[in-house]
């Protein structure tokens, strides 16, 4: 009888790891999975299908990794860099490169996130940047022309992995949080 472990994926900024772990030990010497990332001044994206692509291998990798030591994963623990998301028609279909969290073009959606009474205490967050997930969104919104922007659905990159993975749009309130929802 296989014993059972956790797939522990963590999606990085430029690469994503993965590994084995079982009763909270690392069993496995972790896989490593590297992408590139697009840079066109201060906007900084990844096509959604790099992420999937990316996910798909290290996961794939660690599951051969269990079969060939006796282990069999029974879950898999997402982390990941909070503030990048992915806009999804309704569909579930991406309607555009994934903004990375270091993507800098929504520091004027910032400086009106700083009105929001008390925002420190709802995010944790000393002041509202740009690179933050709510004036990503806003500046996606002023500066769309999409008809139906009411049907569209903004995932952060784990909640955009998790749905990939079981076809449900997860909402992760912590890393929301942190980015100002």
């Amino acid at each position: 009888m296989p014993h059972g472990c956790i797939a522990a994926l963590d999606l990085g900024t430029t690469s994503f790891k993965c590994a084995l772990v079982r009763n909270g030990v690392l069993v496995s010497e972790p896989v490593v999975a590297s992408y590139s990332l697009k840079y066109d001044g201060v906007n900084v994206t990844v096509d959604p299908d790099v992420y999937l692509e990316t996910a798909r291998s290290a996961l794939q990798k660690v599951c051969r990794q269990a079969g060939e030591t006796g282990l069999e994963v029974e879950a898999i623990g997402i982390t990941s860099q909070a503030q990048t998301y992915v806009v999804l028609d309704k569909e579930g279909l991406p309607l555009q490169p994934a903004v990375v969290w270091l993507d800098g073009r929504a520091e004027t959606e910032a400086r009106k996130v700083a009105a929001v009474p008390d925002f420190i205490l709802h995010s944790g967050m000393q002041a509202p940047t740009g690179t933050l997930f709510l004036p990503k969104v806003m500046h996606f919104m002023r500066h769309t022309d999409m008809p139906h922007k009411r049907e569209l659905k903004f995932l952060l990159l784990n909640e955009y992995i998790i749905h990939y993975l079981t076809g449900t749009a997860y909402g992760d309130n912590v890393n929301q949080g942190m980015g100002g929802f």
